[in-house]
């Protein structure tokens, strides 16, 4: 679990810089959790800040990921060309999914159920994002 989460040699570094993008993560769910829906000004900007910053950094890490997948695979340039094409969709999908859980989580015409719904929601997609990222680090350490 150490190697999964940290890796080895020099892949520690990429590792930590991946673990240090859950600062900008922890914020947004720390000002979801604070937040009182209809309360007045109380930071919305400061979160989605955190959310771009958390953003900016995982497009460059999962697209070096979606490469680091694609190397060994069978078919020549395409194999990256289709890695590209997946990343796209995936990354469209997921950041979709992040805006609109942290903005249900959020808001003031929602019920408390469907805010807890995103709350927990966007929490298990950072999560779910780590672990397909960690996967794909341990299997390019593996060849």
């Amino acid at each position: 679990m150490k190697t999964w989460l940290l890796g080895t040699g020099w892949w520690t570094v990429w590792h930590i810089g991946l673990l240090s993008l859950l600062l900008p993560a922890a914020g947004v769910v720390w000002w979801l959790s604070i937040i009182k829906p209809g309360g007045g000004p109380q930071g919305g900007e400061l979160a989605a800040g955190l959310l771009v910053i958390f953003l900016l950094g995982w497009t460059v890490a999962t697209f070096v990921h979606a490469l680091m997948y694609a190397h060994p695979l069978p078919g020549g340039w395409t194999r990256f060309l289709k890695a590209a094409v997946v990343w796209g969709a995936a990354w469209w999908a997921s950041g979709w999914g992040l805006y609109k859980l942290s903005n249900l989580a959020a808001s003031d015409a929602a019920s408390p159920l469907a805010r807890r719904a995103g709350f927990y929601g966007f929490i298990l997609l950072v999560l779910a994002l780590y672990g397909v990222n960690f996967s794909i680090l341990a299997r390019a350490r593996g060849r």
